[in-house]
């Protein structure tokens, strides 16, 4: 009797499970999600600079011996890691800054130090360099290729840092794309905050339909000697140049291969996208991707890479810039107005005149 009680119990929890395999949502094509579930808000990917960071160290203090050695150790890592303190001319006021923080002569809460620190490192304004109380997060999960419906791919990509994620979905990617009936692609990158720019070059080139070049040119601060090249640089500097105090590095032009036309294409964008995100977004509108959500917060004006350090009192993080990348030499010297959406979402969801004739702009 026992043992038909457990075997029945067996059959029920294999029937169950069986039952969610087999079920197959239908995708709604302009909220990019299945039908009956509600889209929740994009919280990962909000800008370092904008999280909250309030009342988190209220009750916890520090010194000032605490904060000189703090305020030393960042104008230290600043002037040796940063591609260019002085990019816009401001090195002196940056520095007058943090040393006025310096002479606080009495205890403050961790809030407080956060706060007049961020004052001043957001000066630097170069798109990478920010200060913030906990380590960035990427946002892992979400990678997806789906068919929204018999004409149309959702792709869906939260980070251009999992290399092999991102690879998995972009091998499906390409084998979807090649359904003669595909006439819509929609590229949601929406809370997309880190990349490395090889992968924003894989994905590029299995969604551009023109040729490309990641960027004209990119550089890094020259070090007084070989032996100060961090390690992780060597072999980078090998395909590098000297001039003046940079290295400097051309980017190649790609040659994009067996693309099929697709009519209508869509990028999904939000406020928080940086980095890889940005420098993709940039290369697809170009492509002729209509570009729909808020446009990205504008103290990410720059492309390039940034490496972090944690304060050794506050135990703050530091992400510092390290390289500039410039993709167009015509382009402005500031990126704040190059990345504008072409449309609002709507609720979140897809404007309908879009989805039904997309080339009414």
């Amino acid at each position: 009797m026992k043992g038909l009680f457990i075997l029945l119990l067996f059959i029920s929890w294999f029937t169950s499970i069986n039952a969610q395999v087999i079920l197959v949502p239908r995708w709604d094509v302009r909220t990019c999600v299945p039908t009956g579930i509600t889209k929740p808000e994009t919280k990962i990917g909000q800008s370092a600079d904008i999280q909250p960071d309030i009342a988190l160290y209220g009750w916890k203090k520090i010194s000032p011996k605490q904060i000189r050695t703090d305020i030393k150790f960042t104008i230290k890592k600043l002037k040796k890691k940063h591609f260019d303190i002085n990019w816009e001319g401001r090195e002196k006021e940056i520095i007058s800054g943090l040393n006025n923080i310096a002479e606080i002569q009495e205890s403050i809460s961790l809030d407080s130090f956060l706060t007049r620190l961020k004052a001043v490192i957001s000066t630097i304004d170069d798109g990478h360099t920010r200060i913030v109380s906990a380590k960035l997060k990427r946002n892992k999960s979400g990678f997806k290729c789906v068919m929204v419906d018999e004409e149309t791919i959702l792709l869906r990509l939260p980070n251009f840092t999992s290399r092999w994620k991102l690879k998995r979905t972009l091998r499906k990617f390409k084998i979807l794309k090649k359904n003669p009936k595909i006439n819509r692609i929609i590229i949601d990158i929406r809370g997309n905050l880190v990349g490395y720019s090889n992968l924003v070059q894989d994905f590029l080139e299995n969604t551009m339909t023109k040729d490309f070049q990641l960027f004209e040119w990119t550089k890094i601060k020259r070090k007084n000697s070989a032996l100060e090249i961090p390690v992780n640089l060597v072999r980078r500097i090998q395909k590098y140049k000297r001039e003046g105090d940079y290295f400097v590095k051309r980017g190649k032009l790609v040659k994009v291969k067996n693309q099929n036309h697709i009519e209508h294409k869509y990028l999904l964008v939000d406020s928080t996208i940086i980095s890889g995100a940005m420098l993709a977004t940039y290369h697809l509108k170009k492509d002729g991707y209509l570009v729909l959500g808020s446009d990205p917060s504008s103290l990410f004006n720059t492309f390039g890479n940034n490496t972090a350090v944690v304060l050794p009192r506050s135990g703050f993080y530091l992400y510092i810039a390290t390289s500039r990348l410039i993709v167009d030499e015509n382009s402005k010297h500031r990126n704040d107005d190059m990345l504008h959406c072409d449309y609002p979402l709507i609720n979140g969801q897809i404007p309908v005149g879009l989805i039904e004739n997309p080339a009414n702009k």
